[in-house]
């Protein structure tokens, strides 16, 4: 007997008309699906979660930031000389000058990080105009400086476009020990979403001009911010300058939140394992309902090899059995895990279900990536082969007078 006839039988002992049928009632089949199902949201979680967070990393503070250790004056033209020369193209640079300071209004105060940008070149990197959610990007005025808000600083304050409000910013004074805070109004020139907690409640930018006039030196920058061809050559370009370069040091966009993306790069394998348990348990299932149909069909195994049915013949009849259900409620479980994750999605991005306090993002869009559904398929068909194999192996032994012994 060969492999198609015993892919026949296999079928025919399934019952193709009353397939789905059968299969509806069958416990190890739903829970075969809901294993697969959960396992295809846990991997479009943990995906959409990285990608997410690496966007918004990525939109925020552009793929490296450039330094001088000796805090002295740090002109575009040391880009080009020395940075330029390791091999990588830069597509983007930008300026920015970062102070701290503090927010008062309506007897509410808040620290803040106060971002002086360089309103020409900043859109070379960064994607600042699009997270403008109210309001426009204008950060023109001098005589009255205008300021860009985070949404979560907006609704603390009770901000809106067009009010005005203080920063004051701690201040040495040249010559002296003494600090003095000095004060300036801004106005409130458009409301950010930049896609993250932590900036969306404490970051304000400003001109960079303005953000200098805080201090004595007016002309001094806290570094650059740089735009390569792929992000992913960030962390290599970074390595460079802390192995080639003395007077330079720099971070990529993994740096500023490398905490959590080694966090996802363990967490999602783990995950993989600890739900495929809910597999597993339906693999055995599907075991020992394969050992009941092979004590139930012991009359039919012995007539297939009354007729010259081979041990290999009905070891294969039961093991395509076996796969059969095994593929037919794998792809079952991924269309309800695509279909679950379309529900989480809508519902998370309605509700808020994820705390942007501790994940650090305050939107997820769920990614479904074609290896971690591959994945998971395979996964799935070698467990169900697993499961299959004893009671394949138990009907293949099964001797012809066995089940025609009471006929």
């Amino acid at each position: 007997m060969n492999k198609k006839t015993s892919i026949i039988f296999a079928l025919k002992s399934v019952g193709l008309k009353s397939i789905f049928t059968k299969i509806n009632k069958s416990l190890p089949f739903w829970a075969l699906v809901i294993g697969v199902a959960s396992l295809v949201v846990a991997m479009a979680v943990v995906s959409g979660y990285e990608t997410s967070l690496r966007k918004s990393v990525i939109d925020a503070v552009g793929h490296v930031l450039l330094y001088k250790n000796d805090q002295g004056h740090f002109k575009s033209n040391e880009i080009e000389t020395h940075i330029s020369n390791l091999g990588y193209s830069i597509k983007g640079k930008t300026p920015f000058y970062v102070v701290e300071g503090l927010v008062a209004r309506k007897g509410k105060v808040r620290g803040v990080v106060i971002e002086g940008i360089d309103t020409e070149s900043v859109h070379d990197v960064l994607n600042i105009k699009n997270k403008v959610t109210e309001g426009e990007f204008n950060l023109e005025g001098l005589k009255q400086p205008l300021a860009l808000v985070g949404q979560g600083i907006a609704k603390e304050f009770d901000l809106k476009v067009g009010d005005r409000f203080p920063i004051v910013v701690p201040q040495l004074q040249s010559k002296s020990v003494q600090v003095r805070p000095k004060l300036k109004m801004f106005k409130v020139a458009g409301v950010t979403a930049l896609g993250r907690h932590d900036y969306d409640s404490r970051y304000i930018m400003v001109n960079i001009k303005v953000a200098q006039s805080f201090t004595f030196k007016k002309e001094q920058i806290t570094g650059w911010r740089l735009r390569l061809e792929s992000s992913d050559f960030a962390i290599p370009m970074v390595d460079k300058i802390h192995s080639q370069l003395d007077d330079y040091s720099a971070r990529s966009w993994w740096d500023v939140n490398a905490n959590l993306f080694e966090a996802i790069k363990y967490e999602k394998p783990i995950i993989f394992l600890v739900i495929l348990i809910i597999v597993l348990a339906a693999a055995f299932n599907i075991t020992s309902s394969l050992f009941i149909s092979v004590m139930k069909e012991t009359k039919d195994i012995a007539i297939l090899k009354a007729m010259g049915a081979t041990k290999e013949s009905i070891l294969r009849i039961y093991t395509y059995k076996g796969l059969f259900i095994g593929f037919i409620g794998s792809l079952c479980g991924i269309g309800v895990g695509l279909l679950a994750c379309r529900i989480l999605t809508s519902v998370n991005n309605k509700f808020g279900l994820l705390p942007s306090k501790v994940y650090k993002i305050t939107e997820l869009q769920l990614e479904l990536r074609f290896f971690d559904l591959a994945i998971v398929l395979l996964a799935s068909l070698l467990v169900c082969y697993m499961a299959t194999f004893f009671p394949a192996k138990k009907a293949s032994r099964k001797a012809i007078v066995e089940g025609l012994r009471y006929e």
